[in-house]
């Protein structure tokens, strides 16, 4: 009873954080209220049979009842309204309990906002891009934690400054700290690097290796807030809400870091040691080892080149690169064989200490601190002579972990480690009857994840499993190896070079088998996945079928009890769908918020095609630059495109159209079409020379004529051939994609009544324009949808608004519903003369938040707002969606609580 218990208690608390979380993080109220009736609903309407810790009544007709199976027992009925009781409790607590953690990060976050100074104690040090992130705890942020980023450009910046003051190495814990004045800032800025007498810097920020000595320090900065990045676009990464699940809500940028207080804890320093001891274990393997032995002993894979990451991912075999049950497992059979396997008492505690403190070298992933939970707790209950399962066990740590932070129930880390062993729990047995015992926990495994990697990660490899069985026996072997060689590190500080020498080879092995099976990735298949409602119902149904209360119904023949109690459970997750319904994802046209950039996103009849697609991300562009990658790296068609379009159910794009080749307007649909099918792109016909300078195919590609789109073009000149460029090589798997030119008066055809015309420029230059020209040669777009227009109208200056005045006058060509306000809402463009010719009821400004330019200017804001036309800006509202009904309009908001 107590394991029905504590999974009954388990799924209610998690309902109510859930039911928390749209009404706190989503501004869903109503939705949430009506998710909360269908939860209260379903407990209070259950059977009570189905009620854990339910018991019979002692009279005589329960004893009767006990002989005839297939009928239920006649329960104490006040203990079933007390369990009921209880479980409405659980929910309340689960939701106040993320109500309580999201009004203090709020609060937390208005704090710091008003402030450029923050003081704290240091608890975590990291370098990733060249930056380091320290995160600190500060008293008057109350439970919300600030990461703190250093940016070692601003150091290079400074270069040689006068009155530069250094002491001992700050990462050997000096008194002081090395200061000198930032140019930029026209302020002191200390690095904690180590530094000479004459002002230069001795080491940069390169990696981790050291900065873990900051751990205990009281430090203060000054600087200025930075909002974490939320998610822009349906399907794309929440890097805000992933910080929230680590209890980090702020982020500080320091232009000023000092340290006031090197004092450190008996626990700070022992974990300092911990830090020290894995730090110096890691150097002893080569370079070209160190990042991937970091990723597979202590799950870190920041050190790990990204393209030998993203097979591992693709063959799902990504788990071996992040600590889990797997390595825990390995690290309990290898403590197991060294005490003989002996079950004493002061075994266990030792066994768990040693369990405990590798968690504590992995920086405690929320793998990592279920796996210890469930150990712990299945090593003690050996010694108290209690009965424990896999399923109390996970159910404790589930609710031990959610105690603690609500907010990690929207980790995909802890989605696929619980959901990982849920499956083992819930399907081992019923698979086990057809395929073995062994076989099975693999696929109980399998089925238990796909749902949560199809939505998380938008592919599903057919062959993981086949993959992994290798893969998985060369980690039990190398995972041991490391973890005993990291024992004799830490108590002799010496390791054996053939050890060393030995786990390098099986690694080398790991890579090699996983390459090699993983056939290049083509059977790994690109999928919008379910959406969450559906994610959730397909787990619910699952999982039910699977339970223990549902195979002793069936076997009582009580098919009705079954569905009554399914129909029950099914209540809740339909009260999802309101809460996470997606209203852009069936809108018609969507302005797809691409940092300081264009998108637009065009759906007709299935098909689909976009006019630009974004690309660069430029300094102060905070959306683009704090979700691990560097600025200048960010990958805008891999990591914003194809999830947003994987995720609104597009398999493919027929058409993409550029209005110049800028790199914030051109350069993600280049990204795109490297990972994702495009079908054909189409380049103004005044940048045909700069098609083999690296930016787009040849020019021996034809034009398209596919079904799917009919292009007409009544002046644009056939291109020659060229020379292959960059980009054809990179396509060279992709022989569908063509690129044709655009000209004058071009008309693509959508579906019947869809179109995109080309409004500007009226004749091709007489000379090809560079790339990098400054505007004068920007093509715009008008999209016919059914009975509204849309001008796409790309960086347009004044000057060409004027001739377009001109040359339409006395014709109704210019005037339009929705206009997408030309070069982000600079003042450059958006004259009043256009404005009034254009005479729409909507713009849509498309530029970054907190971008390095001031775009949109107010000027611009000025002369929309005097004409009464309704502005809408990516950078405030994310993704903007507009649903045509008929010659009506409706905008939808991805993010409709502005930043």
């Amino acid at each position: 009873m107590l394991r029905r218990k504590l999974a009954l208690y388990t799924l209610l608390y998690t309902a109510g954080i859930t039911a928390g979380f749209f009404m706190f993080e989503r501004s869903r109220t109503i939705e949430a209220a009506c998710f909360c009736a269908a939860v209260i609903a379903a407990v209070f309407l259950t059977d009570q049979g189905s009620h854990a810790g339910a018991f019979p009544c002692n009279d005589s007709r329960s004893s009767r009842n006990n002989m005839y199976p297939g009928k239920h027992l006649n329960l104490n009925k006040e203990a079933v309204d007390r369990q009921k009781t209880i479980l409405a409790i659980v929910f309340l607590a689960g939701f106040l309990m993320f109500a309580f953690r999201s009004v203090s990060y709020n609060s937390a976050m208005t704090y710091v906002h008003d402030k450029n100074y923050i003081r704290g104690r240091v608890v975590s040090a990291t370098v990733k891009n060249e930056k380091l992130q320290l995160i600190v705890r500060n008293r008057e942020a109350g439970p919300a934690k600030v990461l703190v980023t250093l940016d070692e450009k601003a150091i290079e910046r400074s270069g040689q400054i006068s009155g530069f003051m250094t002491g001992e190495n700050l990462l050997q814990r000096s008194e002081c700290s090395a200061i000198w004045m930032s140019p930029r800032q026209n302020e002191y800025t200390t690095t904690g690097l180590s530094a000479q007498q004459d002002g230069h810097i001795e080491n940069r920020i390169s990696d981790s290796s050291g900065s873990y000595k900051y751990i205990g320090m009281m430090v203060e900065a000054r600087g200025e807030y930075a909002d974490l990045s939320q998610a822009e676009d349906p399907g794309c990464f929440d890097y805000a809400l992933y910080m929230k699940s680590k209890g980090v809500t702020i982020r500080f940028k320091a232009y000023i870091l000092e340290v006031t207080d090197n004092n450190a804890s008996v626990f700070t320093k022992a974990r300092c040691f911990l830090y020290s001891t894995r730090e110096s274990f890691l150097s002893r393997f080569s370079a070209d080892t160190q990042g991937f032995m970091r990723g597979v002993i202590f799950g870190d894979k920041s050190g790990i080149d990204e393209d030998l990451l993203e097979e591992f991912n693709i063959n799902s075999t990504g788990h071996i690169l992040a600590v889990s049950g797997l390595h825990i497992g390995f690290l309990y059979g290898l403590l197991r064989f060294m005490t003989a396997r002996k079950r004493t008492l002061p075994v266990s505690a030792l066994i768990i200490a040693v369990i405990l403190l590798y968690g504590e070298m992995t920086m405690w992933s929320p793998a990592t601190v279920r796996a210890c939970i469930v150990m712990t707790i299945s090593l003690f209950s050996t010694h108290l002579r209690r009965r424990s399962d896999l399923l109390t066990s996970l159910s404790m740590a589930a609710f031990l972990i959610l105690a603690y932070q609500p907010y990690q129930l929207f980790s995909s880390g802890f989605q696929l480690s619980f959901m990982a062993l849920s499956g083992i729990a819930f399907l081992t047995g019923p698979v086990s009857s057809v395929t073995g015992e062994a076989l099975a926990v693999m696929l109980a495994v399998q089925i238990g994840t796909l749902p949560v990697i199809a939505y998380s990660y938008c592919r599903i490899n057919p062959l993981s499993i086949l993959i992994n069985v290798p893969v998985i026996l060369l980690a039990s072997v190398l995972v041991p190896l490391c973890i005993l060689m990291l024992m004799m590190e830490a108590s002799f500080g010496r390791v054996p070079a053939s050890g060393i020498k030995l786990a390098e080879l099986i690694s080398q092995a790991v890579i090699d088998v996983n390459h090699i099976l993983g056939l290049g990735g083509s059977f790994s298949l690109k999928t919008a996945g379910p959406g969450t409602a559906v994610m959730i119902m397909i787990y619910v149904i699952v999982f039910g079928l699977a339970s223990e209360w549902t195979r002793v119904m069936l076997l009582r023949k009580d098919v009705k009890a079954v569905l009554r109690q399914g129909i029950l459970l099914l209540m809740p997750v339909a009260m999802l769908f309101s809460c996470l319904y997606d209203t852009i994802s069936d809108d018609e046209i969507v302005f797809v918020s691409v940092g300081q950039g264009d998108c637009v996103h065009i759906r007709a009849e299935g098909h689909n095609a976009l006019i630009d697609g974004g690309g660069q991300a430029v300094q102060g562009n905070s959306g683009q630059a704090e979700n691990g990658r560097s600025k200048q790296g960010y990958n805008i068609g891999k990591s914003i495109l194809m999830p947003y379009l994987l995720h609104g159910g597009a398999d493919a794009v027929e058409i993409a159209l550029v209005t110049h080749l800028h790199a914030d307007h051109y350069k993600g649909i280049e990204e795109l079409a490297e990972v994702f099918p495009v079908g054909a792109i189409g380049i103004p016909a005044d940048y045909r020379a700069s098609l083999t300078d690296g930016h787009f195919a040849s020019s021996s590609h034809k034009t398209s004529d596919s079904s799917s789109h009919k292009t007409s073009d009544s002046s644009c000149e056939k291109p020659e051939k060229g020379v292959a460029s960059n980009s054809e090589k990179r396509w060279a798997s992709n022989p569908e994609m063509k690129v044709f030119y655009i000209g004058p008066y071009t008309r693509i055809d959508i579906s019947d009544d869809v179109s995109i015309e080309v409004i500007w420029p009226v004749e091709v230059s007489d000379e090809p324009i560079a790339a990098d020209d400054p505007n004068e040669h920007n093509t715009v777009y008008m999209i016919h949808y059914k009975k509204i227009k849309i001008m796409v109208t790309g960086d347009l200056l004044e000057e060409d608004e004027q001739e377009m005045i001109e040359y339409y006058q006395g014709t109704d060509t210019l005037e339009c519903d929705i206009l997408k306000i030309a070069h982000h809402g600079s003042k450059s463009s958006s004259s009043e003369a256009f404005l009034d010719a254009a005479h729409p009821e909507i713009a849509v400004i498309q530029c970054g938040r907190n971008n390095f330019y001031g775009h949109p200017h107010k000027q611009t804001l000025d002369r929309l707002e005097k004409r009464g036309i309704q502005v809408f800006r990516t950078d405030l509202s994310g993704a903007i969606g507009i649903d045509i009904y008929g010659d009506r309009i409706s905008v939808d908001l991805f993010r409709a609580k502005e930043l």
